[in-house]
């Protein structure tokens, strides 16, 4: 399942907040840092992930997305991943 939002009017850095929820871990990443919650326990902090962001150019997966789709090449991202 999947929820996305679009606000063209909010007034903060450009910044794309991602947020995956799972039975085995909730993973927020924010201005700051990311944050990985192992637990609904507010008493238990979450792991702070350090690793550095890959940041690519917009366009950079578009090209080996449409050879998936058109040409039945491996994705570079799969089911499992």
């Amino acid at each position: 399942m999947g929820k996305t939002v679009s606000a063209f009017a909010s007034v903060q850095p450009h910044f794309h907040h991602v947020c995956l929820y799972g039975t085995r871990g909730t993973v927020i990443n924010d201005y700051e840092a990311a944050r990985l919650y192992r637990t609904q326990d507010p008493a238990v902090a979450p792991d702070r992930l350090e690793e550095a962001y890959p940041g690519v150019h917009k366009g950079a997966l578009v090209g080996a997305f449409l050879d998936t789709i058109l040409d039945g090449a491996p994705p570079v991202v799969d089911e499992e991943d």
